[in-house]
């Protein structure tokens, strides 16, 4: 296991270094430099608050699932959500998740297996929230159809054109809404059965693959369960739809620090944070870094916000770094002084990824 990992990590620093190399491949130090020279820091007040109201909400959202069977203190539960962040920045691997699960279910007496259940719930949430954010933010900005984005891929150059941008735009949002469609179809118990006995019928499709369909199905359908009811839903939903706002309204907020050659609004603020979750999420790096910045430049590009300089790759880097300073500077001493150990997380991790294939196994 110890091999796996060192294998991930290495693996998560190549695409790492490769990512930032191909965002700095044009850029000098000098012009970086002068870059950052030019940014109106005071613009990092309302971003680095706005910023900081969302972990806020973020702890009263996580703190709202444990009920009604437990009281978890927002600020234990905000404290929670700085060293799940902080852990992922810095150790990768999702220990995080298990990190703060951890520090609850050991202070509050919720136990391991109910603070990791919320952790699945609060996953899932976030997920439908940012699919809703995804479609919104695809219908809402619109991408020059006489755009041209090069990519230099090995010393090939490929060029991206606004009519390609509005074919993927398409595609994505019929993707969008397919898996809304699979969602909904899925948080019934009558139709959620169905898919179970097609799936046991599929005798075409490899059993391991089966197995993960059905084993991904159980544990959404565990996290539907913390819901309780669909007040607590939509309760749930606005909480998680205002966190990704002021995610948003935090990038928004440093881009006007920035001279960008057209004034950044909220709706494409709002695509730039839907954009830059992708790659982060496909690409799995220590701290984000390289999928990010990338990510960010790419967007700012498409959506004609500024060309792609030093001014751009600036601000992406600034971006990256409002969110992972104070997360690691706040988080791994909240874990010190919370006597959570990165050995302790490891091993409450490798214990809850072993018996997770025998739950579903059994389920």
């Amino acid at each position: 296991m110890k091999r796996k990992q060192a294998l991930q990590l290495l693996v998560g620093i190549v695409l790492s270094v490769a990512m930032l190399w191909y965002v700095f491949r044009d850029i000098t130090l000098s012009e970086l430099m002068d870059s950052f020279r030019s940014v109106r820091y005071v613009w990092l007040i309302p971003c680095l608050a706005v910023f900081y109201f969302g972990m806020w909400l973020r702890g009263i959202r996580w703190s709202h699932l444990f009920r009604p069977h437990h009281r978890v203190p927002v600020l234990r539960a905000t404290g929670g959500m700085f060293i799940c962040f902080a852990f992922n920045s810095v150790f990768g691997m999702r220990l995080g998740e298990f990190a703060r699960a951890y520090l609850v279910g050991k202070r509050d007496k919720t136990g391991f297996p109910t603070a990791f259940g919320t952790v699945v719930a609060e996953r899932l949430l976030d997920s439908i929230t940012l699919l809703c954010c995804m479609i919104v933010a695809l219908k809402s900005v619109s991408i020059p159809s006489d755009l041209k984005f090069p990519i230099d891929v090995f010393g090939k150059q490929w060029i991206l054109t606004g009519k390609m941008f509005a074919s993927a735009q398409r595609w994505t949002l019929l993707t969008c809404f397919v898996l809304m469609a699979g969602i909904l179809t899925i948080s019934f118990r009558p139709t959620r059965s169905w898919v179970l006995r097609l799936m046991h019928t599929a005798r075409f499709v490899p059993r391991k693959i089966r197995d993960t369909i059905e084993d991904l199905i159980h544990k959404f359908a565990d996290g539907l369960a913390s819901f309780h009811s669909p007040p607590r839903v939509l309760s749930l939903f606005a909480q998680s739809l205002l966190i990704w706002i002021t995610t948003a309204a935090s990038a928004m907020f440093l881009a006007w620090g920035f001279d960008f050659q057209t004034h950044m609004t909220f709706s494409q603020a709002f695509a730039l944070v839907v954009i830059v979750c992708i790659p982060i999420a496909l690409i799995p790096t220590p701290g984000y870094w390289g999928p990010y910045e990338a990510g960010v430049v790419f967007a700012i590009v498409i959506m004609s916000i500024h060309p792609n300089n030093a001014l751009v790759v600036s601000y992406a880097i600034l971006l990256h770094l409002t969110q992972w300073i104070p997360i690691v500077a706040i988080g791994l001493p909240w874990a010190w002084f919370s006597h959570v150990s990165l050995s302790e997380v490891k091993e409450v991790g490798k214990v809850s990824r072993a018996e997770a294939p025998a739950a579903s196994s059994t389920s």
